[in-house]
């Protein structure tokens, strides 16, 4: 068993270094991609993939070198002390990534489960109740240390969903086209909702960014991770236009009237408002 257990935490320290080096290599501008699902993007470079600044995966790598050596240096209850809360952190992680980010990466998936077969294989027989409670311990530390109450919601006017609303699918870098969309909501007297959508990993951190400076009044850690939903939720909508970015979404009371995208998107939606302003925009 134990030779099982080696083996399920060696599997975990490559998919941990895999990981790290195809995070690294996206952001350094690089082409290493170790998984290039849509939900293992969504995954790996999230709110979630960083903590206080470094990288989770990382932090995986030092703690399963950490296990390896203490076991080495025949501290074996230590190792498995380690290996407990490595097991709860993971398992929080995975949490997180079925019913909040609503992703199912596959490395992420391989990672628990070598973390729980190299758990299993060298505490087979040691097995304490405490070692439990260090589980646990893991679960809900992570949760705290993630969501450690640090933000501030910022205020902003009243939002009536049934109302004449323009929704617009951008990208982080199209500062230019939401501020002429601005001028031309304020022209007009429609209510503008943007909507920030990632072009790639590359610039997932920079849309998550937007989003929390629109729901919150900085941008904290803890706000990024919370607006983390919000832009799940984008890419799922942009998804069912099957659209090009940027796109925008003409809705009245929550019913879509008008879909612009296209090389032509903005003639097209300035022609859209001279001709339908006087009706589209009236008082019910």
């Amino acid at each position: 068993m134990e030779l099982i257990g080696f083996f399920g935490v060696g599997i975990g320290l490559i998919l941990a270094v895999l990981a790290f080096l195809g995070k690294w290599g996206v952001e350094e501008g690089g082409g290493f991609e170790v998984c290039r699902s849509e939900a293992c993007e969504a995954v790996q470079y999230s709110g979630f993939s960083e903590l206080f600044g470094f990288p989770i995966t990382l932090l995986a790598v030092l703690l399963l070198g950490g296990v390896i050596l203490l076991w080495f240096f025949r501290k074996k209850r230590e190792a498995l002390f380690l290996l407990a809360f490595l097991v709860g952190c993971e398992v929080y992680l995975t949490f997180i990534e079925f019913y909040y980010l609503k992703g199912k990466c596959p490395l992420c998936i391989g990672f628990l489960s070598s973390l729980t077969v190299g758990f299993i294989g060298l505490a087979y027989r040691r097995f304490r109740s405490f070692f439990g409670w260090l589980i646990l311990l893991g679960f809900l530390g992570l949760h705290f240390l993630f969501f450690f109450p640090r933000f501030d919601l910022t205020y902003t006017p009243y939002f009536d969903p049934q109302g004449k609303v323009i929704e617009v699918f951008l990208s982080p870098r199209s500062s230019s086209i939401l501020k002429e969309l601005q001028k031309l909501s304020s022209q007009r007297g429609f209510q503008l909702c943007p909507k920030f959508v990632p072009e790639g990993p590359y610039d997932r951190k920079e849309a998550l960014l937007e989003m929390a400076k629109m729901l919150f009044s900085e941008p904290t850690e803890e706000a990024l991770r919370i607006s983390e939903r919000a832009l799940r939720r984008n890419e799922e909508e942009l998804r069912k236009f099957k659209a090009s970015l940027p796109l925008v979404v003409v809705k009245e009371k929550g019913e879509v009237k008008k879909v612009i995208s296209g090389p032509n998107w903005m003639e097209e939606f300035e022609e859209y408002l001279s001709s339908f302003s006087l009706f589209f925009f009236s008082s019910p």
